[in-house]
């Protein structure tokens, strides 16, 4: 979308594939349009090879598409870019927080590692299931059914063995002043088909465990060991809860400095409302370097004193032009 000093805008629109060489010729081709400012959706991961392919050329604005929905009927792909490049043109896209590449990556490790770790869960919880089935009631005796204690036992049940005075003599630490108690807990029935179970259980649990320590120690070097050191001290906050906490509030590079703001805002910007005369509110951009200065003014004349309507996504009423210029957001250093 290309504004000249009057009238219309000129919508220049071009189509391309999405492979790599093709995004490549995307961005010549916005180079030779002379384009500053890219928007786009975001539309599960199908944004990231294009935003991976236009960063650190272009400022980049990710909206959400919610927020940045056309009004319904008559939905094309080329009508809502153009949709979007109006929105873009006029401040009015709230722009989604996209940290920088170490952040989006070690995100993508901690995340991966909370779905191992529920899998790790699910797998233990099967065990227990099996255990109660073959009426073994560990978890009675040991807070642990797969701990040093409990693994010692299953695997002896899946070598054969079922008799509970051979498999409490298989407690290992305190565990081994409970004897009398595992006996008890060991008289079950256990079947051929147990043993198989347990057997393939136990094969998933120990190769959910392997990954999930070989992340840890892809993990560690990634994060600061200051940071993390004061992250431990508070408390209820272990390793890997702050592993987390650095991944997701953005503690990584120091991306994000905000003046003013509560530790629970770390990599956020307020939003600022201004509500409209017809009563509807609308939240502006955050501050995304050059984006404040964005909205232009195609005619030539003062925003105050035009009566061209616009309707914002995420409200049923137009608004003017004047209640929906953005306003500054709060200061944030680099």
């Amino acid at each position: 979308m290309v504004y000249s000093g009057s009238g219309e805008p000129d919508i220049r629109k071009k189509e391309f594939p999405t492979h790599w060489k093709s995004l490549g010729n995307l961005r010549l081709w916005l180079f030779a349009q002379k384009v500053t400012h890219v928007a786009m959706e975001s539309t599960g991961v199908y944004w990231k090879p294009v935003w991976q392919a236009l960063e650190g050329h272009f400022q980049l604005i990710l909206a959400n598409p919610y927020q940045v929905k056309n009004i319904p009927g008559r939905k094309t792909d080329a009508r809502d870019s153009q949709w979007l490049a109006e929105l873009l043109a006029h401040g009015l896209i709230r722009p989604s927080f996209v940290p920088p590449p170490p952040t989006r990556n070690l995100r993508d490790l901690t995340r991966y590692r909370v779905k191992l770790t529920e899998e790790r869960n699910r797998i233990h919880n099967r065990i227990h299931k099996v255990l109660e089935d073959a009426r073994i009631k560990l978890d009675t005796v040991a807070s642990d059914i797969v701990g040093a204690t409990g693994r010692a036992i299953i695997k002896g049940i899946i070598a054969g063995q079922q008799h509970p005075d051979w498999l409490a003599d298989k407690a290992k630490g305190s565990l081994r002043g409970k004897q009398p108690q595992l006996r008890l807990a060991l008289r079950g029935h256990i079947t051929d088909h147990h043993r198989l179970m347990l057997g393939e259980l136990m094969d998933d649990l120990e190769f959910v465990e392997g990954k999930i320590e070989r992340l840890n120690r892809a993990i560690a070097p990634l994060v600061d060991g200051g940071q993390l050191e004061r992250l431990c001290t508070i408390p209820g906050v272990d390793l890997i809860t702050a592993w987390t906490l650095i991944a997701e509030l953005v503690l990584t590079c120091g991306f994000l400095k905000v003046q003013s703001m509560p530790p629970v805002g770390l990599g956020c910007v307020r939003a600022i409302t201004k509500v409209a005369a017809s009563g509807s509110a609308i939240e502006p951009a955050k501050g995304i370097a050059g984006y404040a200065g964005l909205c232009v003014n195609p005619h030539g004349q003062p925003l105050v004193g035009r009566t061209v309507t616009w309707r914002h996504s995420s409200i049923a009423k137009p608004v003017s032009m004047e209640d929906a210029r953005p306003l500054s957001p709060r200061r944030i250093e680099s």
